[in-house]
């Protein structure tokens, strides 16, 4: 093939996304484009080993089983389906990838902890409750080992199936560590497990730890598992103490508690890594999550039994109606007033510190626990009061960008660096972008003067000029 291929490009803005770094990580040496069609080279037969040959025929799979879905239901409903069940995410249209990003709902289209949790739970419960109906068995078999250890098997096969993405195999991972503890009777859910499966991921890839996935998951699944194990007394109390309409209202008070401390523990993360925030997702989320809990996903995961019949779309159906259930909510949610909250792009040291409280925070069971929450406060203060850089300039000076008020920004040109320019837009938090003036025109109380050699630009407060 003929291809035009470059050095990966370094981050777009001061802290940004380093594309460069995780291309190195990922073995990319160059990235680009073809300009020519693929050829065939004759007489070339490459050597594929057996582990290739599978993942090739769990690929094939994979690319039919995303054929099918979208053959059974239409858009968007499909591209949801298709991005929920085989990680395929292509289908869906931008306008609905945005809203569900507004809304924030996006976690629920990138298949990790959530979808791999609700598939291991369907096959654990599913299979014990069979073999429990099986006496003999029951009675003369550990029926819950074999339970565990078959819903590490089903987790492991919709791994293969999804795409095998980075977040889904450490949440793979983390979830073959809580079956296994199943398995052999220990405690399944414990700050312990969540540290040694944090561990595990650090051993294989220390690179991620600065990426939002690791961050974000590990976040919120720290501040769970820290509540319910202070709620796992009570919590049961409760359910036995109550009647069938208090428990359904203890479980809808469960899925909020589970969305408030999710969303707390990783609000700031959100902010730091994305700059902005959803504000009604927490509103959302409790109509989203239970609906993709007990409706979607157990569907879904039907729908691929009933493949090699032809019959997925009896189950296909039915999750989408599910689907769209979920996409009426994040439409609501996205065009509702102020449902974002941006910031300027925030300093690098700010996870780290939020972090270090939240786990303070955690581990800790005395009362001077409460001191996790100072450096939280401060990562969270420092977030919002990030001012962002007054001028930026792309590495090849074809891009140059000054903030001249608090909703503008004046670029150079917006005839071309598209991608960096929308980049320089949400680091620095701004909503519109100008072109600068081509003459000397005062903006926003700023000064700057461009002719064919170059910029003089003249903040009010500065008494040195910069030039470009």
């Amino acid at each position: 093939i003929l291809a035009m291929l470059d050095a990966p490009p370094p981050p777009t803005f001061p802290g940004g996304f380093d594309f460069a770094r995780e291309a190195f990580f990922g073995s990319i040496g160059g990235v680009g484009f073809a300009v020519g069609p693929l050829q065939h080279a004759e007489g070339v037969e490459p050597k594929v080993s057996w582990i290739r040959s599978a993942l090739l025929v769990v690929e094939r799979t994979r690319l039919a089983a995303t054929d099918q879905i979208l053959e059974a239901l239409p858009e968007p409903t499909g591209g949801v389906a298709a991005a929920l069940l085989t990680g395929h995410r292509s289908a869906v249209p931008a306008e609905q990838l945005e809203t569900i990003r507004k809304a924030g709902l996006a976690h629920l289209l990138a298949i990790s902890g959530l979808h791999l949790g609700l598939v291991t739970a369907i096959f654990f419960f599913v299979i014990r409750a069979f073999l429990a109906t099986l006496e003999p068995v029951a009675l003369r078999f550990p029926i819950k080992t074999w339970a565990a250890l078959g819903a590490m098997l089903g987790a492991f096969c919709y791994l293969l199936i999804s795409g095998a993405t980075v977040p889904t195999q450490r949440a793979f991972l983390m979830t073959a560590i809580v079956l296994i503890a199943v398995a052999i009777g220990r405690q399944a859910i414990s700050l312990r497990l969540v540290a040694l499966a944090a561990v595990a991921v650090m051993v294989i890839s220390p690179h991620v730890v600065t990426g939002a996935s690791f961050q974000l998951s590990f976040a919120a699944v720290i501040g769970l598992v820290a509540v319910y194990e202070a709620l796992k007394d009570r919590w049961p109390r409760w359910r036995v103490a109550q009647g069938p309409f208090s428990r359904l209202v203890l479980y809808v008070g469960g899925v909020a508690l589970t969305t408030i401390v999710a969303n707390f523990a990783t609000a700031p993360l959100v902010l730091a890594q994305f700059g902005c925030f959803a504000t009604y997702g927490l509103f959302a989320n409790l109509i989203a999550v239970p609906v993709t809990a007990f409706w979607i996903m157990p569907w879904g995961l039907l729908s691929f039994f009933l493949m090699p019949f032809g019959l997925e779309g009896f189950a296909l159906v039915p999750m989408g109606w599910g689907i769209d259930v979920v996409l009426i909510v994040a439409e609501h949610a996205a065009n509702a007033p102020f449902s974002q909250v941006h910031v300027s792009a925030s300093p690098a040291w700010v996870p780290a510190v939020f972090g270090l409280g939240l786990v303070w925070l955690c581990i800790w069971r005395s009362h001077w626990r409460v001191l996790g929450f100072a450096p939280m406060f401060l990562a969270l203060v420092v977030t919002f009061l990030a001012r962002p850089p007054d001028v930026l300039v792309h590495g090849d000076t074809d891009l140059i960008a000054t903030r001249i008020s608090n909703e503008e920004v004046a670029f150079s040109t917006l005839r071309r660096g598209k991608f960096v320019r929308e980049s320089w837009l949400g680091a620095m938090a701004e909503p519109d972008a100008v072109t600068w003036p081509a003459g000397g025109l005062a903006l926003g109380g700023n000064t700057l003067r461009c002719d064919s050699l170059g910029c003089i630009y003249r903040p009010p407060d500065a008494s040195d000029t910069l030039v470009g």
